[in-house]
């Protein structure tokens, strides 16, 4: 497949999480399409980062149907643990036949509608898909290239080894990374555990879609992200 919508990504994420699963490599597509609201937490986080130099992160969950973007968490200056709790209730509502479905996220409401009691799962499901994190521009990351980055004179960066070595231990397939771009990784079947005594300087993308065999992702922010080949 060429592109996945959003939508097409949660999609995928989720029926793969479904059954504990990687996916291989031909399944991915070359484009991934963001929603606005990605986007405008994406852009925060990067803002935010720049202005303090710290690091972000934010989680996205599958909630009973509905894709959840959690509020941005503050780190520090070289790490930041992602950490939330998000829940769906079915309360009485002052409509007969109708529930008040409510969402919240870190003990404060997310959403709420009104849901037609024949409509009311037996089951409700949350699931935990994917994070992002910052890494702030003065951090010591993996260098992409030694040559600064042609919009704001900074180098690029991705991916550290305690990125890899965190993403590959919690068992999800997907991560993301904003430096001055949004970069995704995907592990894949054939993704490998990263070697021991692997230095930040080693991990090039180079090394990590070679040799590691994740597949990347990069673009812009509230651009194109476009595998990397």
């Amino acid at each position: 497949m060429s592109k996945f919508t959003y939508h097409e990504l949660y999609k995928k994420l989720k029926g793969l999480k479904t059954i504990n699963a990687f996916p291989n490599e031909f399944e991915l597509p070359r484009v991934i399409d963001f929603n606005s609201d990605f986007w405008n937490t994406a852009v925060r986080a990067y803002k935010h980062t720049r202005a303090d130099d710290h690091e972000r992160a934010f989680m996205v969950f599958f909630a009973d149907g509905e894709l959840v973007t959690t509020e941005l968490m503050r780190g520090g200056k070289t790490y930041v643990q992602s950490k939330t709790d998000v829940s769906v209730v079915y309360n009485s509502s002052h409509k007969p036949e109708y529930y008040e479905r409510v969402v919240t996220v870190g003990g404060k409401t997310y959403s709420k509608r009104l849901v037609y009691y024949k409509d009311a799962p037996k089951i409700v499901e949350v699931m935990y898909l994917f994070n992002v994190h910052t890494h702030p521009m003065s951090s010591e990351g993996v260098k992409q290239s030694s040559t600064p980055n042609s919009t704001d004179g900074t180098n690029t960066y991705t991916f550290s080894v305690t990125d890899i070595n965190s993403f590959y231990n919690s068992g999800a397939v997907m991560t993301g990374l904003i430096t001055n771009e949004l970069w995704l990784l995907f592990r894949t079947k054939e993704s490998k555990m990263p070697i021991s005594n692997l230095t930040d300087a080693q991990l090039t993308v180079e090394f990590i879609t070679r040799e590691l065999k994740y597949v990347m992702f990069k673009g812009r922010l509230k651009g194109r992200v476009v595998k990397v080949e």
